[in-house]
């Protein structure tokens, strides 16, 4: 089979995957179009289905400049955007991505206690149905915005296997805290000023638990319905989570995403926070993912584990060819003599 002939079969799979997903997304009434700023902060803009086909075509605009505004509204300079003189960019969506968000359009957001059916997940029994995909950005002519962060990340694991052979196996493990809800937002963007030049005045947001001790059972029960929620809704959106618990702050949790291959471990968990924030919406909580949204407890970390394995093999780069685990892996840690660190 000549080149050509393999151009034309490839076309055509893309073709199809198109068409699949435009059927996929026609199954919804709305859809949202999400991608990461600059600071990993979620966007989106939200269209009506019925132009999947645009959608597919990676049609859709956005103002190129909305990926540089800080958390409170800073703006960073990119040159690759003044250069454009912040022009339109393109939102070409991720097909892979595509996954349903049966938490926002159920008003309860929680799971089916009937007879452990699924019939509330049904798209069409809601009064409206929303589904979401992850985007990145490109310029008019198509061309990727290499500022856009899945457009960098994205090109970074594909020389990984390509110039170094290797695969990355990774998943992230958030720990944040829930608060009452009303007590956080208005603490952390909105500070009142005061008398003093420069300086504004906190209020410390109210835990949604007043203990903190890790792993107790009674405190856990207090979070399980919410915790059952978000694993009703990641599970529907083809997301792992290996499991949920109580950590050692005041209101502090923890859920470790199970680990997947290459760019989807960074999709999952970007779903999954913003999912998190907005289930605990519905369960009168209000979400932080912050280091230190209290001053005198416990920050939130939030590990990331990772491997390495051949690609031509299978396998893990951090054992040697004896089978032995090898901490340090020159071969790993400086390929080829050049200075890419893992």
């Amino acid at each position: 089979m000549d080149s050509n002939s393999n151009n034309k079969d490839d076309t055509l799979k893309k073709d199809d995957v198109k068409e699949r997903f435009i059927e996929e997304v026609g199954k919804f009434d709305y859809i949202r179009l999400s991608f990461p700023d600059l600071n990993g902060i979620h966007l989106s803009k939200l269209l009506s289905t019925r132009f999947a086909r645009k959608i597919a075509n990676g049609e859709s605009e956005v103002y190129s400049g909305a990926i540089t505004g800080g958390p409170r509204g800073e703006v960073f300079d990119v040159p690759e955007i003044i250069k454009r003189k912040h022009v339109n960019s393109k939102l070409k969506p991720d097909f892979s991505t595509l996954h349903p968000c049966y938490w926002i359009s159920n008003g309860k957001a929680q799971h089916s206690h009937n007879n452990n059916t699924d019939n509330d997940d049904n798209p069409r029994t809601r009064k409206y149905s929303i589904c979401a995909v992850l985007c990145y950005l490109a310029w008019p002519n198509n061309e990727p915005m290499k500022t856009h962060p899945r457009v960098a990340v994205k090109k970074l694991i594909d020389e990984l296997q390509t110039k170094y052979n290797l695969r990355l196996f990774s998943a992230f493990e958030p720990e944040f805290r829930a608060f009452q809800k009303g007590t956080f937002e208005t603490t952390c963007l909105k500070p009142t000023k005061t008398g003093e030049t420069n300086m504004r005045s906190f209020k410390i947001p109210v835990p949604y638990t007043k203990f903190g001790d890790i792993y107790r059972t009674s405190l856990l029960s207090v979070y399980e319905d919410f915790f059952i929620d978000i694993d009703h809704n990641m599970k529907l959106a083809n997301i792992d989570i290996q499991d949920y618990s109580n950590e050692d702050g005041e209101g502090q949790l923890e859920s470790p995403l199970v680990p997947s291959w290459g760019l989807s471990a960074a999709d999952n968990y970007f779903i999954l926070k913003q999912a998190i924030k907005e289930i605990g919406e519905k369960h009168n909580m209000e979400i932080s993912f912050m280091t230190k949204p209290l001053l005198n407890a416990s920050s939130s970390g939030c590990h990331y584990n990772h491997s390495l394995w051949y690609a031509d093999t299978g396998r893990n780069a951090f054992y040697d060819n004896a089978g032995k685990f090898c901490c340090y892996n020159k071969n790993i840690l400086v390929p080829n003599g050049s200075n890419m660190y893992i």
